[in-house]
């Protein structure tokens, strides 16, 4: 399992030190997962400890702020062998801070926080600052400055104009509200982190550990390897499978890119083109069920519609995003002439199936369980994580060692460091949001901005995603926006689960969109190529990222909302056109095409990708006709060399 991006791209920045401190930073992060687990399974009730939701999400914060202030230096220019001394003040505040909600939540439970205390708004206020240091070191500075101008406007809401202003609350009223309440800091969102998120990542560490990543570049060596531009196609499969295990596309592109990128530009691509198709690739597991990554556990409990609808209704958006990268990546191939890797090159897919089969049935049986038996995602991921440690005991090879396990648990605790603090400053802001009432404020506006028109709310959503998707995380902007403005699509009309999709798919696209796209920056590392020139061919390739959550909200036939036959005519015409967007964006099909075929492919591509039989059977009719053109003129050129060919004999 990937590390922290902060561990994960720049070492150098996290410390490492032995001693007794070192040896407190391991227990810390053995100790955090297994306390998570413990209270998951209700082990802590069994024996007659109950701990309240609240009070395990301070617990698992005090935990998280605890390994941030040891590992995580304040600047690149902070000791990195010891820790220094505004480090354990940080450390000590923190833990005052966490540790006091913990202890006395029951009391604040059963007077809702009308009762605060001086001594109280001034901790709160403490755990505010420290939660804001602790998002610098592993996040940065946007972060910090969106919440503080929520944090700002809650306390002054009553000199803003317009749809931000709001009541004047003491600091009281503020602090009980974003401190003490289950509806800030400790609330949904960290109980998400300190549950869902946590369990999962617990469960991908042992995937790892045990050798699944190494599975499935195997797997998806042997299934596309010797395919016509194989590297390519190796990475778009072991991505999405990778998915499964990270659900973060900067982890992906680290793990992955580092293999794949130089096999695509040994193959021939250019390396701008490798760099993107491993940032589009990677961009696709987090929206690949079943994990899709942090947002869709969020999503799940915002929503209230279930993890299970979630990940059903991802299945074809996600499907689509890899066909048409695959579709791409392949009539690229063609263009250039590429060939795939050498048979000799490559793994034999029934030695790696035989291999490493007791990584691929944990998978089908979480699957299974969230899908079919629609199980909480919690039990299925726990039933899955015992299943994969019972197969991984039957063999020598795969067999879990204490030093394993205990890596594995390590791991997916540093996972959860930027997570961790992430959510539980979005708790602050969705805290905010909810007590001034600029939601539904801002949903107000936003309908009578738009006058009706729903296209015209759809730009004004889609650009406001990119707008707060720059520079934060995928995470913080989803929650941002199912906030402020999923009320007003859903006001609208749009389907409450269309919206949520709008929002998440609009969010992920960042991070292929320049001037952000991060996970472009870190390609661009592997691939010695520019960021910006990835991002912008990562654009290309990802096109359908941008056309799912435009196409969804005017007919939400893709996310299984109609029925059978409208779903499956649906998907059999958007993938048509996703095939021939690509022949448009790559110029080839049958042969190069020509700019007027090229606009024929993508108008016809996109008319086709939108369901409905008043866009199908137009864009059907372009397609025809720049298809049967290029047939027409490849057999003419054929006959022309033909007839050459008969003349010099």
């Amino acid at each position: 399992m990937a590390k922290t991006e902060y561990m994960e791209q720049e070492t150098s920045r996290s410390r490492h030190y032995g001693g007794p401190l070192g040896k407190v930073a391991r227990i810390l992060a053995v100790v955090l997962p297994i306390y998570g687990l413990l209270y998951i399974l209700d082990v802590f009730t069994d024996i007659g400890i109950f701990i309240y939701s609240g009070s395990h999400n301070a617990i698992f914060l005090s935990f998280v702020l605890a390994l941030v202030f040891i590992l995580v230096p304040a600047t690149s220019r902070a000791p990195r062998d010891r820790m220094p001394w505004y480090d354990i003040v940080l450390l000590g505040a923190g833990l005052i801070g966490t540790f006091y909600l913990a202890l006395n939540y029951e009391r604040v439970l059963m007077h809702g926080g009308a009762s605060i205390t001086t001594g109280e708004i001034i901790i709160g206020l403490v755990t505010i600052l420290i939660l804001g240091e602790a998002l610098r070191r592993t996040i940065g500075w946007p972060m910090i400055i969106i919440a503080a101008f929520f944090m700002v406007h809650a306390k002054l809401a009553y000199l803003f104009p317009g749809p931000l202003h709001g009541p004047n609350f003491t600091w009281g009223r503020l602090m009980s509200f974003i401190y003490l309440s289950d509806q800030g800091i400790f609330g949904t969102v960290l109980g998400i982190a300190s549950t869902t998120i946590l369990v999962f990542l617990v469960f991908g560490s042992f995937l790892s550990i045990s050798g699944a990543s190494r599975l499935f570049l195997d797997l998806a060596l042997a299934l596309m390897g010797r395919l016509r531009g194989g590297p390519a196609k190796v990475a778009i499969v072991g991505s999405a499978l990778m998915g499964t295990i990270t659900g973060s596309p900067v982890a992906e592109v680290g793990i992955m890119g580092s293999i794949t990128i130089p096999l695509m530009k040994s193959c021939g691509y250019r390396p701008e083109f490798a760099g993107a198709v491993e940032t589009v690739a990677a961009t696709g597991g987090a929206i690949m069920p079943p994990v899709m990554g942090a947002v869709a556990f969020i999503m799940a409990d915002l929503s209230g519609l279930g993890y299970a609808k979630i990940a059903t209704a991802a299945a074809i958006p996600a499907i689509l995003y890899f066909f048409s990268l695959y579709s791409q990546v392949d009539l690229e191939a063609a263009r250039l002439g590429l060939a795939g890797l050498p048979r000799e090159q490559l793994p034999s897919l029934w030695v790696t199936l035989r291999r490493g089969w007791v990584f691929l049935l944990p998978l089908v049986l979480l699957v299974v369980l969230i899908i079919g038996f629609q199980y909480d995602p919690i039990k299925a991921v726990i039933f899955s994580l015992v299943l994969l440690i019972g197969l991984t005991m039957l063999r020598p090879e795969t067999r879990l060692s204490w030093s394993k396990a205990v890596n594995a648990l390590q791991d997916a605790s540093y996972g959860m460091l930027d997570m961790g603090v992430l959510c539980a400053v979005a708790g602050i802001i969705v805290g905010s949001i909810t007590l001034t009432g600029l939601g539904i404020n801002l949903s107000r506006i936003l309908i009578d901005f738009s006058g009706g028109s729903l296209l015209l709310l759809t730009l004004l959503t889609a650009a406001a995603c990119y707008v707060m998707g720059m520079g934060i995380s995928v995470v913080v902007s989803y929650v941002l926006l199912a906030a402020l403005v999923v009320p007003a699509m859903v006001q609208a009309g749009v389907p409450e689960l269309v919206a949520h999709f709008f929002v998440f798919y609009m969010g992920c696209s960042t991070f292929i969109t320049p001037p952000y796209a991060v996970a472009a920056y870190v390609a661009a590392s592997i691939a010695g190529a520019s960021a910006f020139r990835i991002g912008f061919q990562a654009m290309r390739l990802g096109i359908v990222c941008y056309l799912v959550p435009l196409v969804i909200v005017f007919n939400p036939v893709l996310m299984l909302l109609g029925s059978p036959g409208e779903i499956v005519l649906a998907s059999i015409t958007a993938a048509t056109g996703v095939y021939f967007l690509a022949a448009g964006i790559e110029g080839y099909l049958l042969r190069p095409a020509s700019w007027w075929e090229r606009i024929l492919f993508l108008i016809g591509g996109v008319l086709m990708f939108i369901p409905g039989l008043s866009t199908d059977v137009p864009g059907l009719l372009l397609l025809a006709v720049g298809t049967g053109w290029q047939w027409l003129s490849r057999r003419s050129e054929r006959a022309i060399c033909q007839g050459a060919n008969e003349t010099r004999v």
